[in-house]
């Protein structure tokens, strides 16, 4: 993920032909399939209400990525966990290993509830 933090200039924001920023030239250089990696932040310094709302637009991003991310690799583990149980016919299949990944997939499981209620409890509070 790239972060810009950049100052807001309302001299700049306010022409009718605008030059490509730098986040459009960091985008196509580096995020040509995925433009939701790279994301802008006003420093808090010159305009306070706008950065306060790109700041929390970061949070969420990464919030999102991170889910996104941990969705994938679950995905993946349960992968790995349905071709082990489609090998226990197969005479070195283990128990025990199979076991473990189960007991390994639930423990995965459950951390990510956790996040999940975290991630719901700050939502509700961000309401407020």
């Amino acid at each position: 993920m790239i972060i810009l933090v950049e100052t807001y200039d309302v001299k700049k924001a306010n022409k009718l032909l605008p030059r490509t920023t730098v986040l459009d030239k960091i985008r196509s250089d580096f995020a040509a399939k995925t433009a939701d990696r790279c994301f802008a932040v006003i420093n808090p310094i010159k305009s306070e209400s706008r950065s306060a709302e790109s700041w929390r637009g970061l949070i969420t991003r990464i919030r999102h990525l991170m889910l996104t991310a941990y969705d994938r690799t679950l995905s993946l583990f349960e992968d790995i966990i349905r071709e082990q149980r489609e090998r226990r016919n197969n005479p070195n299949w283990n128990f025990c290993h199979y076991f473990l990944l189960q007991e390994e997939l639930v423990f995965e499981l459950n951390h990510h509830l956790r996040f999940l209620l975290v991630e719901c409890k700050a939502s509700l509070l961000d309401l407020r």
